[in-house]
């Protein structure tokens, strides 16, 4: 080959190379939703009856609790029609839906059917964002991070919720009664992560705890981006985990305490979803006794429950779905005691199903 044979050549691969990376940069330029496992049944399941009569007995464990929640991951029901997932959350009672949104792209028609379905059976449909799944991540130099996929912040996310709920308010099909924003800036552990939604070079780690230091920065900020997203027209309601408040009152943060994070909210009357890191019937109660004794807030505490027989950190462990109806009567009975309890909130839904239909 020749060397203007060459430089041709050479020519057309850099064209295409950079065309690629132009090409790639448009089509990756929104956060890609968490893969989420598809809603299903056990083989071994029970009689329709039956599971009637399951989802009847937590209705009526339950039907004294101001907000009975359930949080839904819309990718588990995409292949489902949303009047059927809403049938399906209206047999256990629940008077609350938070949608755990992972990407702005599933703020979509499915979603909009999902609201305009909860509209129609008065369900309060709300959405819940998590601050992991809405950051930048800081990795290589700045040819690299051109190829790297562009996350939005979570105030243009907010926006666009404001849209949505814009739409179906003209549309007359419904309405966002409010959404949250789960804050976890425990999980903005590495360099990767220094970025990311903070807009800074604090690290969180077990070292940095302490007024003015790096995991008290990352909570500041993180309540700030909150702030900020509160903005919107829709109803605000702070998400955080149960462990916050004890290092804010333990002095490891400068602040953090159940009603700082409760005061982010628009709703009126503050509250909070409390997270909570117990994953038995007796741990949830008492991880929450220090938020309940001290708080002035309105407090929703998060449930969530372990998938299938597994014992996962931070998840409400179950061995079949009558040890699952003993947990839960007995959290809410003990937890009911306290005048700030607002309500509570399980899930995800595709686990309550799961078990609903498994044979015990």
């Amino acid at each position: 080959m020749n060397v203007k044979c060459f430089r041709a050549q050479y020519i057309k691969s850099l064209a295409a190379v950079l065309f690629s990376g132009v090409f790639l940069c448009g089509c990756f330029s929104h956060t890609a939703p968490e893969p989420q496992k598809p809603a299903f049944t056990p083989v071994m399941r029970v009689s329709d009856r039956m599971v009637a009569r399951r989802k009847a007995a937590f209705k009526n464990i339950v039907k004294n609790i101001g907000v009975r929640g359930i949080a839904v991951y819309p990718g588990s029901w995409k292949h489902v029609p949303a009047q059927e997932v809403i049938s399906k959350i209206s047999a256990y009672g629940f008077n609350r839906i938070y949608f755990v949104i992972t990407s702005e792209c599933e703020i979509d028609g499915k979603l909009y059917e999902l609201f305009a379905q909860a509209e129609k059976a008065k369900i309060g449909a709300h959405i819940l964002l998590r601050q992991r799944d809405y950051f930048s991540p800081w990795q290589g130099n700045a040819f690299v991070r051109m190829f790297k996929t562009s996350y939005p912040q979570l105030v243009e996310v907010s926006k666009e919720i404001a849209d949505l709920n814009e739409e179906l308010v003209d549309d007359k099909a419904g309405r966002v009664a409010g959404f949250s924003i789960l804050l976890e800036p425990h999980r903005f552990t590495t360099v990767a992560h220094r970025r990311g939604g903070v807009d800074g070079c604090f690290i969180w780690s077990e070292k940095t705890f302490g007024a003015g230091l790096d995991n008290d920065m990352l909570m500041k900020k993180s309540m700030a981006d909150a702030r900020a997203a509160a903005k919107s027209a829709v109803p605000f309601t702070p998400a955080i985990a149960d462990f916050y408040h004890d290092w804010a009152v333990g002095g490891k943060l400068s602040t953090g305490t159940v009603d700082s994070i409760a005061a982010l909210s628009t709703t009126g009357t503050p509250e909070v979803l409390l997270l909570s890191s117990g994953n038995k019937p007796t741990e949830v109660p008492k991880g929450l006794s220090a938020e309940f004794a001290q708080g002035k807030c309105r407090i929703i505490p998060v449930m969530l429950v372990a998938d299938h027989l597994s014992v996962d950190k931070d998840r409400f462990r179950r061995r079949n779905y009558t040890d699952f109806l003993r947990g839960v009567k007995y959290g809410t009975e003990k937890m009911a005691q306290n005048p700030n309890l607002a309500g509570f909130v399980t899930g995800p839904l595709r686990a309550l199903e799961y078990m609903c239909y498994e044979e015990e």
